[in-house]
Order: C-alpha cells, then sequence, then structure tokens
C-alpha cells in the first residue's frame, strides 16, 4: 500500500513536471500545424484556380471556334472524318495540359443507356483513355449532362465542374456543338493537382518533427531529475496518508471512536482534524437510527394485527408512512355484548409527521382504546376525553382530525362523529353514484368545549362501499405539483368496485404511490375501507 502511494505520488510530481514541456511541444507541433494548414489551404486555392483556369480556357476556345468547325463540316460523316483533324487544334495551357485528356465524342441516343462514342483523343503525355464508348460508369452524372444538353431552353451548354470521373475526383469541362450530337470533353484527374499540395505540406511537417525530437531530448532528462526529487519528497507526505486510509478502512467498519495524529501543519493536517469529527458525528447519526428504527416498529405494533370479522360486511385497514415513523393512525374497536354486533373505525390524523406527530398519535390511540368500549354508543363523550388530553398536553400547534364511525353488522348501519376530518366518501352501488359522510365538528386538541354530535344513521346495501383516508391520498403529488384528487379516487372505486375491501385498499396506496412517479412522498397515506356483501 505505502509503495503504491510513493510511486502514485511520484507519478504526480513527473507530470507535473511535464506539463509545461508538454503545452510547449504542444503549441510549437500546432503552431507549425497551422503553418502547414495555411500553407496548404492558399496553395490548394492557387493551384485550383490555376487548373480551372486552364480547363476553361480550353472550353471557351472551343466555343469561340465552334461556328468555324461546324462550319467546316457539313454533315455528321464529315465531322466523323475529320474529329481527329478537329481535336488536334485545341490544347489546355500550362502544366495542367501534361496531365489532361480532350475527347471529342459523339452522343450516341440509340442505346438503352445514355453513353459517349469516342471519336478522337488529344494528350501530351499519351495518357489516353482505352475505352471507345463512355456512359454513366465512367461520369456518373452523364444522363444529367445529356438531357440537359437536349434541353432547348438551356442557353448555355459550356462548363467547368469538379465531379467524378472513372471512380476518380477530377475536373470535368464540357462544350457542344449546336444542334449536332457532337461534345468536347476535357478531364483532368484532381490527384495532379493535389500531388503539389502533399509535397509542399511533407516538407513542412518534417521540420516540427526535427524539432521535436529536440525536445523530447531535454525532456528526458528533466524527468530522471525529477523522478529523483519526487522519491525523496513523496516519504515525508504518503506517512500521514496511509496513517488516514488505514482509519477510514476501520471507520466504515464501525470503529466511530477511531482517531488520527497528523501534526504536519499543512492541508494533510487539516484533513485530519476534519477526519477526527466524522467519527463522533457518524456515531451519533447511528443512535438516532436506531431509535427511529425502535419508534417505527412500536408504532406498526399500535396499528391493528388484523382487519375485524364483522357479519355482512368486509372491512379492511392499511398505513404507509412516508418517514420512519407518521402522525396517521387506525383503528378497530370491538366491543363486548350487547354491542359484540358492532365495530369501532376509527382513522385519525396528527398535525405534521415525524417522531412528534408519531408519539401524539400513539398516546392519543391508547386512551381511545382503552376510553372507547366503556362509552359504546356513546361517541361523543368518549372524543370529549380525548379533546380534553389533547387540549392540555400537547402543544399549541399540534392538533388532530379523526373519524369516528360505529357500524352496526347486523342491521347493516353506519353512524359517525367527524372531528374535522375529510368526509368519508360512500359508493352506492344500486345508483352509481357517491355521496360524502359530513364533518360533524372541528378537529381535536384546539377548543375544550368542543361538540362532537353524531350524524347518521345511514343505511348500506349490498356491494355499498364506505372509505375514509387521509389527505395523503388525494394530495399525492407529482413533479409538476399536479395533486392525485378526489375525483382520480371515486374514478379507482368504480374500477374495483367487484374487489374486496382488501384488494380495494391495497389498489388506493398502489395507485397513489404510481402518481408520485419518483418524486418523493410528503405526507402519509391511511385508509379503511367497508364494503356491504350481505343481501
Amino acid at each position: 500500500m505505502k509503495q503504491s502511494i510513493q510511486a502514485k505520488f511520484v507519478l504526480l510530481l513527473v507530470s507535473t513536471a511535464l506539463v509545461p514541456f508538454v503545452l510547449f511541444y504542444a503549441f510549437n507541433f500546432l503552431s507549425y500545424r497551422k503553418v502547414s494548414s495555411d500553407v496548404r489551404d492558399e496553395l490548394s486555392r492557387i493551384l485550383n484556380q490555376s487548373a480551372t483556369t486552364a480547363v476553361t480556357s480550353t472550353i471557351s476556345d472551343f466555343e469561340r471556334r465552334r461556328d468555324v468547325v461546324e462550319k467546316s463540316t457539313i454533315d455528321m460523316a464529315s465531322i466523323r472524318s475529320h474529329s481527329q483533324e478537329i481535336i488536334q487544334t485545341f490544347r489546355v495551357p500550362g502544366v495542367w495540359g501534361q496531365a489532361s485528356v480532350i475527347i471529342f465524342a459523339e452522343i450516341e441516343s440509340d442505346t438503352e443507356k445514355p453513353s459517349l462514342k469516342i471519336a478522337a483523343q488529344n494528350n501530351q503525355m499519351d495518357n489516353l483513355i482505352h475505352k471507345t464508348v463512355l456512359t454513366e460508369e465512367d461520369i456518373p452524372e452523364l444522363a444529367s449532362i445529356l438531357k440537359e444538353n437536349a434541353d432547348p431552353h438551356v442557353t448555355e451548354r459550356a462548363w467547368v465542374r469538379k465531379t467524378v470521373f472513372q471512380g476518380r475526383e477530377a475536373l470535368l469541362g464540357h462544350g457542344s456543338l449546336d444542334r449536332k450530337p457532337f461534345t468536347l470533353w476535357v478531364i483532368l484527374p484532381y490527384e495532379n493537382v493535389t500531388k503539389r499540395i502533399l509535397t509542399t505540406e511533407k516538407i513542412i511537417f518534417q521540420d516540427a518533427v526535427d524539432k521535436t525530437k529536440w525536445l523530447m531530448g531535454s525532456v528526458t532528462v528533466f524527468v530522471i531529475l525529477a523522478i529523483a526529487a519526487g522519491v525523496y519528497r513523496s516519504r515525508k507526505i504518503t506517512g500521514p496518508i496511509i496513517r488516514l486510509t488505514s482509519a477510514g478502512r476501520k471507520l466504515a467498519e464501525g470503529d466511530y471512536d477511531i482517531q488520527v495524529d497528523i501534526q504536519t501543519h499543512d492541508e494533510i493536517q487539516q484533513l485530519g482534524n476534519v477526519f477526527n469529527q466524522i467519527g463522533p458525528g457518524l456515531k451519533e447519526r447511528a443512535k438516532i437510527k436506531r431509535s427511529l428504527e425502535l419508534a417505527s416498529q412500536i408504532q406498526q405494533n399500535f396499528l391493528p394485527k388484523a382487519n375485524p370479522k364483522v357479519d355482512n360486511f368486509q372491512v379492511a385497514g392499511k398505513c404507509r408512512y412516508c418517514d420512519e415513523t407518521g402522525g396517521d393512525y387506525y383503528d378497530f374497536i370491538e366491543f363486548e355484548p350487547p354491542l359484540s354486533g358492532k365495530v369501532g373505525l376509527v382513522i385519525g390524523d396528527i398535525s405534521g409527521h415525524g417522531v412528534g406527530a408519531a408519539m401524539l398519535m400513539a398516546s392519543a390511540g391508547s386512551i381511545l382504546r382503552n376510553n372507547a368500549p366503556q362509552h359504546g354508543e356513546d361517541i361523543n363523550t368518549a372524543l370529549g376525553e380525548l379533546n380534553h388530553h389533547l387540549v392540555n398536553n400537547s402543544e399549541d400547534s399540534k392538533f388532530m382530525t379523526l373519524f369516528y364511525g360505529l357500524l352496526d353488522g347486523p342491521a347493516r348501519k353506519l353512524v359517525w362523529t367527524c372531528a374535522g376530518h375529510d368526509p368519508g366518501l360512500w359508493y352506492q352501488a344500486h345508483a352509481d353514484t357517491f355521496e360524502q359522510l359530513e364533518n360533524t365538528g372541528m378537529p381535536l386538541g384546539i377548543l375544550e368545549q368542543a361538540d362532537y354530535s353524531l350524524a347518521g344513521p345511514v343505511q348500506l346495501q349490498k356491494d355499498d362501499i364506505i372509505l375514509i383516508g387521509t389527505d395523503g391520498i388525494w394530495e399525492a403529488q407529482q413533479g409538476d405539483g399536479s395533486m392525485y384528487g378526489k375525483q382520480r379516487l371515486r374514478d379507482l372505486i368504480q374500477k374495483h368496485r367487484a374487489d374486496s375491501a382488501e384488494q380495494i385498499c391495497q389498489a388506493v396506496i398502489e395507485s397513489a404511490m404510481e402518481f408520485c412517479g419518483d418524486g418523493p412522498v410528503n405526507d402519509d397515506i391511511t385508509l379503511i375501507v367497508v364494503k356491504c356483501v350481505g343481501k
């Protein structure tokens, strides 16, 4: 490990030493490349212009003398017999004449594909075309050129352009005799133009290579000196780094008390001081995490272990916290005779969420679970006692909304008190419509003398569904701020009206979570679903 750090440190020093030399070399090299590029571009422009001018001059000469050629040849046979004599009168001027081929050709229109029958050639270097007929394989643009040549609306039939001839780039000049299927072609392979450019570029680049060799020799000497100095210096730096590495490994294994003693009076000592603060902080966070895990287990144990069995009904409840602990709560309160056929449905929401809300929820739930069976159908008194406790034992900013319903299984009736909680939804299966179970009082923990009177009863029919939930369902948000909403919840209930209460519970939670997508879930989600299954 120590050797590895020292080697990396030496490499760092050497790399640092090399930077100015590499930059100098790169600048030097790029300068030569720039000069070479500038020279090449200018030379290319001049040579292209010279070659184009030479070809254009030949075509222009043909155009000027076209009337003479036409007058000296009475008919097609005369043109064919004098073609070699005609073409010998034309020359590509300058050095380009040695690399060019001048062709006098007859357009063959009787064949399936357009073609040119070579009548005569003229080349100063005897670099003739060893073919008697040229097709689109030789000149890909031949069809369009001949079509243009035959168009009576085209008045300008002489031109010079860069194109492809027999698979190679070339400058191509074209001229034609008026009203006769004979054309003059000047072909200059473009490689003759680029050959002079490449020769000049090689000369410039070779000069750059020679100077670079001298530079690299100087760099080699400097690198050897830098390695020697780096080995000496690395021994003073790698020691503290090795100690930090070893301590970091122990910290990762859970030794939060590990410390390092580094006295280098530089940034490495500062790094050691910061490291010594990490362990105690992680130790404290680990304690908090264990406490939250314990609080979460206690809160989950406080929720009902199973759904109650009620005549003529399916009853199910679920709760999903957005943190380890939360402020939502639901419970099922079962009664002794003569109320044994009834069950209490309780769902509450403490303002806020987290540990504080969880503790207040546990306290309120315990009080209601103990007192409600004693008061039976007297829900007003049971909630009054809970309200008194919250008013006197919670912070002013804390309050609790709560729905307490009393479900009579044999009679298929429901009465309820809604203390500031969102109204429950009642889906009436026979009409396929929804009603709300209205609010009857203010939230708990605000006013000592609050009244929590009963509402109802409502008579439930077969396949009717009651859903009581917390606002974490319809206020679930997507990343753009749009909310789930109660209409989406109503549509979901209608879609799953044939499912069991347990399945509807699960569908609601899954739908809300899917709506949030990859974004955070900012509130607890809790609900109770009651479905009438009796006739």
